[in-house]
């Protein structure tokens, strides 16, 4: 009855000793491959969508920082530009009796670039408008 020993440390819950440790060792091999797999992404997506995303960001609120400026121009362009217009043109009209074509030139490329500031500030066109471009020279045709 003495010899029933338990058998030695290797062997655990009635499993042969080289059992045992091959098991064990495969085991800690699949523990750290799915640990591996799971801490590192397959693909890099993600990091695609994030930069995506932020330069996104980044043009949009360069946009809408634009459309905050060109508003403080048009502010100017309208109050300004059309009291000086009209002055001109009636100081013109009343000692010629009619308005320069040179002044009439002017006036409609004003009016041009009054029409692309508002169309760019309300998000009707990603066109920028002048001083970002080139003064309109061509008469437009209606």
């Amino acid at each position: 009855m003495g010899e029933t020993v338990a058998g030695s440390e290797d062997q655990i819950d009635g499993e042969k000793p080289e059992q045992s440790s091959a098991e064990s060792e495969e085991k800690a091999v699949d523990a750290l491959d799915s640990e591996n797999a799971e801490s590192e992404p397959e693909t890099d997506e993600p990091n695609a969508v994030e930069d995506t995303t932020a330069g996104d960001l980044k043009e949009k609120l360069l946009r809408v920082g634009m459309v905050v400026a060109f508003s403080v121009l048009l502010y100017f362009e309208v109050v300004y530009g059309v009291f000086i217009g009209v002055l001109i043109c009636s100081v013109a009209y009343l000692l010629k009796g009619e308005v320069p074509d040179q002044v009439a030139a002017f006036v409609s490329a004003a009016l041009r670039v009054v029409h692309s500031t508002i169309a760019f500030v309300l998000f009707q066109t990603d066109e920028k408008p002048w001083p970002l471009r080139s003064w309109p020279s061509e008469p437009q045709e209606d």
